[in-house]
């Protein structure tokens, strides 16, 4: 018996170390790396679509982390498919033609958490329905 036992814990053993080395490869490689930015034309001047980003924003319950000139980095909090959230940067770009262009991507606050489930793709396509239907009724305000 005492040779059975010694084999179960190696086994056991072995796996915990597998699937520690499995999380910081995964951890280590950069999965949390950021996703392509989706860029989107829209016919507003920058600073009106500033304030359009900054309630969405709001709207998806992020916190503004970082507010410049040329971005806004917020950060969301503990949801259904990450601990400790995303953290997205919008870009917004000044066309010179009374337009504007708008970037947004993201990717997922470091954590233990060894699956992301790319909710940052979630937020960034709700920012882009927020943004759109705000400027469809400021276009209709005018």
């Amino acid at each position: 018996m005492g040779g059975e036992k010694i084999a179960q814990l190696i086994v056991v053993a072995v796996v915990i170390v597998v699937l520690l080395v499995y999380m910081a490869g995964r951890f280590l490689r950069g999965r949390r790396a950021a996703k392509l930015p989706i860029r989107k034309h829209i016919r507003i001047p920058p600073d009106i679509v500033r304030n359009i980003v900054n309630g969405a924003i709001a709207s998806v319950r992020g916190r503004v982390v970082r507010n410049d000139a040329a971005s806004i980095t917020f950060v969301t909090s503990l949801s259904r498919l990450s601990w400790r959230g995303q953290e997205m940067t919008v870009t917004i770009t000044d066309n010179g033609d009374g337009s504007s262009d708008i970037e947004i991507y993201g990717r997922a606050r470091p954590s233990l958490q060894i699956y992301d489930w790319d909710e940052a793709s979630l937020i960034r396509k709700r920012m882009f329905e927020i943004i759109e239907s705000r400027v469809n009724e400021n276009a209709t305000d005018d």
